[in-house]
């Protein structure tokens, strides 16, 4: 969409007004993945291309050396077993790794032919690369690495789709023949029946995600993916309705005698490294991949401006969700979107979450999601209900201390959401916006109990620390020029809620309700420049006093205290009494996927578990 701002000049548009106009308009490329029809190179330093029939150099020359390059197109099977009758009495790396490759290439070939023998030619090429594991520095050392993970990955992807439970089938390799099994998980993310689908992360093409965050290491990196249906989010009620869950995994082949083989799926949220030939390795994994393939099948970008202008459109994605099943010994991440958004805007956020040890073993994280339309305080009491049955699902006897130290992130109106569940409403509350008591009040038993839900309400006391990104506290001026004016007139409310004071109950308002009552309620309407209710708000107390933090964007202005985010000016971002206060060099719409506020959340997560601040951290702290 292309504007002509000069014709607005008459308006007095202001610069807040230009950066919401392009907040209303903007139509970013959706995150997500493209699935290839072959591997890519992951491990760094090896030139392999698993394609079926592209040997890496030093294969091409062991095998025309010993005579084997036109033999390994013919008879496969006839020069593996060449290459490792040689390594017998010549243990070198390279004779290991063409024998290997040729293996690998071999498999892939007979999936194009839909032949027999995939199995046995990938745990043959398991076999022989797991002995050149040591991860010395050298093209031939990180080919077999690479083949090893490889065909790891292969072998769980093919083993999903043939075989389930506990059965057991026989492969024949060209070295001699293998039984093949799944292990047996200890918890459901180590079972390969909870997933739908098994991919391996070589053959997703992540995208629109500013960092792909691949660990090195050993074993086959995999996206378990375990779709949503009624059945199990009746059992799992905070499992995404529109995405479900995808998991990062590995799979690595533990060898028992005669030659019985069984794929191991490690959960990379909880395990870190794996024992292979008796030695340790950190375990391979890609967590972008995971978080991709969700974001692939999220509502889409248009959510969030369906959410605004029409709320009950969106009714369907409303709610708390976790991105994984619930995990007892994590603390809950609440990760709370603003205006005209979607959980989307976490990505990176989270992103990071997965990708850092500390972070991932510490923390999980959970988005609300809700139609932006809606007055404030309505979609704050749906977060505060939601929080509650979470609570009350996992933790019905307040005894576990993990619940109890809950971390909340809010971006824009997200941060007025959090506000409300960290602030007692009540009778003070009530009176500073009508003249009756609610008990009083000429109302039916319908708009009373939405009245009560929005002004009495009590904090949380179990959100133990929060941070602010863009947080229009005290409203924007955005909101009361023309084009906030013109937004909120094209958000279309249920009659009920337009209509909510009218007549006889505007009598029942003080005049400072008057000011906020004389319009329909809406969420722009309700964060105006100085609006009423969120000054109230801020009136009210805070009795469990949680540490605060502050991130407000100054769009590498430097200007400090007199910065703006482009929508939101400092004034109104500033809180009194935060434990820190960060300037990122940020606009209102970039600022939670942009990699300095991605560094001051990562630090303040730290901090709240007592482990010391990253030097990537600290160098960006004012």
């Amino acid at each position: 969409m292309r504007l002509n701002i000069k014709r607005f000049k008459w308006l007095g548009t202001s610069s807040g007004a230009i950066a919401a106009v392009l907040l209303f308009s903007a139509c970013a490329t959706k995150p997500g993945i493209e699935v290839l029809s072959k591997p890519v190179t992951r491990s760094a330093g090896a030139d392999l291309v698993i394609d079926g029939k592209t040997y890496s150099p030093v294969t091409r020359a062991v095998l025309k050396q010993e005579g084997l390059y036109q033999l390994a197109r013919k008879d496969p099977a006839g020069t593996v077993q060449n290459l490792a009758q040689r390594l017998k009495a010549d243990d070198r790396p390279e004779f290991r790794l063409a024998a290997a490759e040729v293996s690998i290439h071999q498999a892939f070939r007979n999936y194009r032919a839909k032949t027999g023998g995939v199995f046995g030619y990938l745990l043959t090429a398991i076999e022989l690369s797991e002995k050149g594991l040591p991860l010395e520095n050298s093209t031939v050392h990180a080919n077999l690495v690479e083949i090893y993970n490889e065909a790891n990955a292969e072998l769980a992807w093919l083993l999903h789709q043939h075989v389930a439970g506990n059965q057991k089938i026989k492969a024949r390799g060209p070295l001699g023949d293998y039984v093949l099994a799944w292990a047996k998980g200890q918890r459901d993310g180590n079972q390969p029946g909870f997933y739908d689908t098994l991919t391996p992360a070589s053959r997703i093409k992540v995208k629109g995600f500013e960092r792909v965050n691949v660990r090195p290491g050993v074993g086959g990196s995999l996206v378990g993916y375990r779709g949503p249906t009624p059945e199990r989010r009746a059992k799992d009620p905070f499992m995404p309705p529109h995405s479900g869950y995808a998991l990062a995994l590995t799979a690595v082949v533990e060898w028992g005698k005669e030659r019985a083989a069984k794929v191991v799926l490690h959960d990379l949220v909880e395990d870190e490294s794996v024992t292979v030939g008796g030695k340790s390795y950190i375990l391979a994994g890609d967590f972008t991949a995971a978080l991709a393939t969700a974001t692939n099948v999220a509502p889409p970008a248009s959510a969030g401006w369906v959410g605004m202008m029409k709320p009950t459109k969106n009714t369907s994605f409303d709610g708390l969700y976790t991105l994984e099943p619930y995990r007892d010994d994590r603390i809950p991440l609440i990760l709370v979107h603003g205006l005209l958004s979607s959980p989307m805007t976490w990505r990176e956020v989270i992103n990071q979450v997965y990708a850092d040890p500390v972070i991932r073993k510490n923390y999980q994280p959970l988005v609300f999601f809700y139609p932006t339309g809606f007055p404030i305080s309505v979609n704050a009491a749906k977060l505060r209900d939601e929080l509650k049955a979470f609570q009350k699902r996992y933790d019905p006897q307040r005894s576990n201390p993990k619940m109890r130290d809950m971390v909340m992130v809010g971006h824009s109106m997200g941060c007025n959401l959090t506000n409300f569940q960290i602030h007692d409403g009540g009778d003070e509350f009530w009176a500073k916006f009508f003249s009756e008591s609610i008990t009083e009040l000429d109302v039916t038993a319908d708009e009373r109990e939405r009245l009560r839900r929005s002004a009495y309400f009590k904090a949380n006391p179990d959100i133990s620390r929060v941070v602010f990104i863009c947080g229009p506290h005290r409203g924007s001026p955005v909101s009361n020029t023309w084009l906030g004016r013109f937004g909120a007139n094209l958000i279309r409310l249920p009659l009920h809620t337009v209509n909510e004071l009218s007549g006889s109950m505007l009598s029942s308002t003080t005049a400072l309700g008057q000011s906020v009552f004389d319009e329909p309620s809406s969420s722009i309407n309700n964060l105006k420049e100085n609006s009423p209710i969120l000054l109230a708000l801020l009136e009210q107390p805070m009795p469990y006093k949680p540490k605060m933090h502050s991130i407000i964007g100054d769009r590498g202005k430097g200007s400090g205290k007199g910065s703006s985010d482009g929508v939101v000016p400092y004034w109104s971002s500033h809180l009194d009494g935060v434990h820190s206060e960060y300037f990122i060099p940020a606009s209102h719409t970039s600022a939670t996927n942009d990699p300095s506020n991605v560094e001051h959340i990562r630090a303040v997560l730290y901090e709240h578990v007592g482990e010391r601040v990253p030097a990537s951290c600290r160098k960006i702290r004012p």
